[in-house]
């Protein structure tokens, strides 16, 4: 009975095995469509010649587009601020969903490009509503936070940000 679960066990797992993308080879160049391909690539030459065809932000730019087209705006930025729930809710009158996102600091490999989704969808935000309204929305945001708890301390850039907002 062990034998057979075991037997069925490793039909199941060797019929699943993950398939590596095959990379194109035309002539002397190797085109590849993902990082991970990219990279394993690389480690084994680093003196090849490689096409890249960044599917993955090319896929993230049309879902962007789609949901542009759709309606459907999303405005990505760091959640470290207090204020962060206020400005939810005034950009929320704008028919933005405020996403908090951390954009990464480590760069893509050559040819790659991250955060396609995201940087599409704040371009889209801001020509529609400018930046300069993002910044003053967010100076609004702080000063409903200050007066929402003028009893907590907020300090940004070594100043505390009440001074501003609250009558001494």
């Amino acid at each position: 009975m062990k034998l057979k679960f075991i037997f069925i066990a490793f039909l199941f797992t060797a019929c699943i095995q993950k398939k590596e993308p095959i990379p194109n080879i035309q002539s002397d160049t190797i085109t590849v469509y993902d990082e991970e391909t990219y990279m394993k690539l690389l480690a084994k030459n680093n003196d090849l010649k490689i096409k890249v065809i960044d599917t993955n932000c090319i896929n993230d730019r049309k879902r962007a587009k789609s949901d542009i087209e759709k309606g459907k705006l999303y405005y990505f930025h760091s959640n470290s601020w207090y204020e962060w729930t206020e400005m939810a809710k005034l950009i929320s009158e704008f028919n933005i969903e405020l996403i908090s996102y951390e954009f990464g600091c480590i760069a893509p490999p050559e040819g790659f490009e991250s955060n396609c989704y995201e940087k599409l969808m704040n371009t889209e935000i801001h020509n529609r509503i400018g930046m300069k309204k993002i910044d003053s929305l967010w100076k609004i945001a702080e000063r409903n936070f200050v007066l929402k708890y003028p009893d907590s301390l907020y300090m940004k850039d070594g100043i505390d940000v009440r001074t501003k907002y609250l009558l001494k």
